[in-house]
């Protein structure tokens, strides 16, 4: 099997789940509009759809949260480090 390695940094635009979840791991973002991965799981992008749509922050967070434990299951990326940002 052949795979693929990159690494990369990244910060988003603003802060909210959007600019990291539905950016990387949304199958219509798939190549250089953002899923770098090509990733694909239609169950996340529901939950991504879902969280986009509501304005009931509590299933907002539900939803964010259901799809990053499965992209995390399903190891879209392998995160190496995380730098800790504090903004004031």
């Amino acid at each position: 099997m052949i795979t693929n390695i990159a690494i990369g940094n990244w910060s988003p635009d603003f802060a909210d789940p959007y600019m990291f979840m539905n950016y990387w791991f949304e199958s219509d973002k798939k190549g250089l509009p953002g899923n770098r991965s090509f990733y694909e799981n239609s169950e996340v992008d529901k939950l991504l759809r879902n969280a986009l749509a509501t304005t009931d922050q509590t299933q907002r967070t539900r939803d964010y949260q259901q799809a990053q434990k499965i992209v995390i299951d399903d190891a879209a990326y392998v995160y190496l480090f995380q730098k800790n940002y504090n903004w004031r």
